[in-house]
């Protein structure tokens, strides 16, 4: 039988680990998948001393932002997990807006996924 469009997934289990300052938290995830990781781990980072962005571009993540990388072992098409990047980062700044107390500030959105809150 053919499962109903609309049905629930189960719920993920979310296991956070909190690190201190790291080169950057998506190679360290990177790894962990490798290695067989179930999704649903969040690697949160103090800093990043050489985070990455689109075509490779490095960035330092000074102490005070929020930084981290998700798994996830979404059951789709190689070719459109790449969508779930740019829809994470509206999701994101859209709920945050709308949930969060930003003391009026903008919640701005770096294209495609960097949340900004006042600049």
């Amino acid at each position: 039988m053919a499962e109903a469009r609309g049905a629930c997934a189960p719920a993920l289990l979310w296991r956070i680990e909190e690190l201190g300052e790291v080169d950057s938290t998506n190679d360290l995830l990177l790894a962990r998948a490798r290695a067989g990781e179930a999704e649903g781990l969040v690697l949160r980072a103090d800093a990043q001393r050489r985070g990455r962005g689109r075509s490779g571009r490095g960035w330092h993540s000074p102490p005070g932002g929020l930084y981290f990388s998700a798994l996830l072992r979404p059951p789709l098409e190689a070719g459109r997990i790449p969508a779930l990047t740019l829809l994470a980062g509206v999701a994101a700044a859209e709920g945050l807006a709308r949930l969060a107390g930003t003391g009026g500030r903008k919640v701005g959105l770096k294209w495609p996924n960097d949340l900004r809150i006042g600049g």
